[in-house]
């Protein structure tokens, strides 16, 4: 047979070329394929670093709710009660003990109008309604709880700066008024959708068919589709993050509230406890999963390593610090809610709302467990706060070099080796872009608008 660019060649030399043939990579670089790799496979390990240090924020915020708050009011409620007293004297009450009466006296209304609203009657309700209306209704529910949370957090910064920035004259009350209704219905409307999506997961999980569940669980990967196949920036990234982080724990509240309910229209049967865990476990195993996906592949097309997640947590260990300052300009929750996007006032209502309604206390006992249940709360909140100071102590780089009293900034009641913060982190500049200026991490809040979006 002839040989040559247009001969013919015999089937045993064909199969022959096609057996000894090389493998040659043309197109792609194999030291750079190892790295993706290796990249990729670290992202689970850092990213769920990040998150549980975001857990642990967003618990410990919780917390305050139900401890701190409450003894934040009292001293409060008696500074006021002195100031009634004393009309003369000068006013020894200060802006921030105005903003906690006003979260405390929201939260009081806010509890006593869920009051009327019956579980039994919401539950039955929306068991009632077709799985595709459920789902519209979930979606509803999740897009408004988001809205809320940005709203809520504008709300309270808008009546703190006012009752700042404002001397204590009796004609300011009027302009004082409107800002304290508007605290108080943002709280409340979001504290019932917070129900409302705490009554949609309980029916979700209570149903025979379990087609509502399979649809919830569905649209977690819906959110894969939408994020992972886009352009991002390592700030879009630090927002996905944070709703990611607060997305876990909100969840995980929600979860508890619905285990609750379970377990006292039962009668706290064990059995039914042991038929409900491997449907927790599947919701939250599959909310793990997505977001592994979904960060492994944003770093993958965008070139970003896996380290950035470091540095998203360098960023929230400064928050934490920053806030054990002498004169902070910003408390636990609203540094919290704006850098995470989680509001705990809503959520600690509705929480509040389902156990007082699920344990029923009588007599001395339930004086007992109440105090009891405090404590415990009390020094769960004290753990969670040494244990975030001390994960945010060993996160920043420079925390060896800024020992000693000359170096601390902060307040002198707490231990002097706090390490000293730059304005800034570094931030990797992205693969592809140009150099033009970009925002600096330390000054991306949950809902700011980066890259023509906010994710």
């Amino acid at each position: 047979m002839k040989n040559g660019p247009r001969g013919r060649i015999g089937l045993g030399e064909f199969l022959g070329a096609e057996l000894r043939q090389g493998y040659e990579q043309p197109f792609s670089d194999g030291e750079k394929s190892q790295t993706l790799f290796r990249n990729l496979w670290r992202t689970p390990k850092n990213l769920e670093a990040l998150i549980a240090f975001g857990f642990l924020l967003c618990l410990d915020t919780f917390l305050f709710v139900f401890t701190i708050l409450p003894i934040r009011i009292l001293v409060a409620a008696v500074a006021l009660a002195a100031s009634i007293a004393r009309p003369w004297a000068t006013s020894i009450i200060n802006p921030a003990q105005i903003c906690d009466l006003v979260r405390g006296f929201s939260f009081v209304v806010c509890f006593v109008l869920l009051c009327f609203i019956d579980n039994s009657m919401l539950y039955h309700l929306v068991r009632g309604q077709a799985v595709i209306k459920l789902y519209v209704i979930h979606n509803v529910l999740e897009i408004g709880d988001k809205l809320l949370s940005s709203f809520n957090d504008d709300v309270f910064s808008a009546l703190f700066d006012l009752v700042s920035t404002r001397k204590p004259r009796w004609w300011n009350h009027l302009v004082f008024a409107p800002y304290f209704v508007a605290a108080t219905t943002t709280v409340f409307v979001h504290s019932a959708l917070v129900l409302g999506q705490a009554t949609v997961l309980n029916v979700a999980i209570n149903s025979h068919n379990k087609a509502l569940l399979t649809i919830m669980v569905s649209n977690q990967f819906v959110e894969l589709k939408s994020n992972a196949f886009k352009r991002f920036e390592t700030n879009n990234l630090f927002q996905i993050s944070c709703h990611d982080m607060r997305e876990r724990f909100h969840y995980f509240v929600l979860m508890g509230i619905v285990l609750l309910r379970n377990m006292t229209e039962l009668g706290w049967n064990y059995d039914h406890l042991l038929e409900l865990l491997p449907i927790f476990v599947g919701v939250w195993m599959s909310e793990v999963a997505v977001d592994w996906i979904k960060h492994a592949f944003i770093l993958k097309f965008n070139n970003i390593s896996s380290e950035v997640y470091r540095q998203y947590r360098v960023t929230l260990s400064k928050d934490v610090i920053k806030r054990r300052q002498n004169m902070a300009l910003a408390d636990q929750m609203d540094v919290v809610s704006r850098r995470v996007g989680f509001v705990p006032l809503p959520l600690g209502c509705v929480t509040f709302r389902i156990v007082i309604s699920s344990i029923r206390l009588v007599g001395w006992s339930g004086i007992f467990l109440v105090v009891t249940s405090y404590a415990c709360l009390f020094a769960l909140k004290l753990l969670a706060s040494v244990v975030l100071l001390g994960i945010a102590s060993q996160s920043w780089p420079g925390w060896d070099d800024a020992r000693g009293p000359s170096t601390s900034r902060y307040s002198p009641s707490l231990p002097a080796y706090y390490p000293k913060l730059p304005d800034t982190p570094f931030v990797r500049p992205q693969a592809g872009t140009s150099g033009k200026s970009r925002l600096p991490l330390d000054e991306v809040n949950r809902y700011t608008f980066v890259g023509g979006s906010i994710l």
